[in-house]
């Protein structure tokens, strides 16, 4: 026969197996907690790549606009003294511009070379670099008074082009 101390031990017994988790529901609330945690760095990853990836775009953007403003800004400083030459050294991969002095002596050099863009002074033995580019090209137009200067450069794997219309002004 069953006595009220028996009783009270089996109600406490059912008591604490109905307070804890079954292994079964653990197992489950931790594939769910992981599967969340999975989805929220995939998440994030895909967040930090897009993000280099803009960011390697625009530098190399910025990189190009930068050349081509400075071609553009020099262009017009030697341009009051009608002292542009464009030259294409034979050896030269891509094209120089050549800026004079009224004289007719030369007193700066840009041209590209080993993925920049630079800049030499006549009186400097060094010179200097102004962007990374991949190309740089100037095709004289048949106006006689203007110039199609195209930058290329790199983003990745692809090659993007800046062409830029650079007229002479009136004299």
């Amino acid at each position: 026969m069953m006595t009220i101390m028996n009783m009270v031990n089996i109600k406490n017994i059912k008591k604490n197996k109905e307070k804890g988790f079954t292994l079964i529901e653990l197992v489950v609330a931790l594939a769910i907690f992981s599967l969340l945690i999975s989805t929220l760095y995939n998440i994030l990853d895909f967040g930090n790549n897009t993000y280099r990836t803009t960011t390697v775009e625009r530098e190399a953007e910025n990189e190009a606009r930068i050349a081509m403003a400075y071609i553009n800004v020099t262009f017009h400083q030697f341009d009051r003294t009608n002292g542009i030459v464009l030259q294409k050294p034979p050896a030269a991969a891509s094209d120089t511009f050549i800026f004079n002095d009224p004289s007719g002596s030369e007193m700066l050099r840009v041209y590209y070379f080993s993925g920049k863009l630079k800049e030499k002074y006549a009186t400097s033995a060094s010179s200097h670099d102004i962007a990374s580019i991949s190309n740089f090209t100037v095709t004289p137009q048949s106006d006689g008074v203007s110039y199609l200067v195209t930058i290329q450069y790199l983003v990745g794997l692809q090659t993007k082009t800046l062409e830029e219309k650079i007229m002479k002004r009136s004299e």
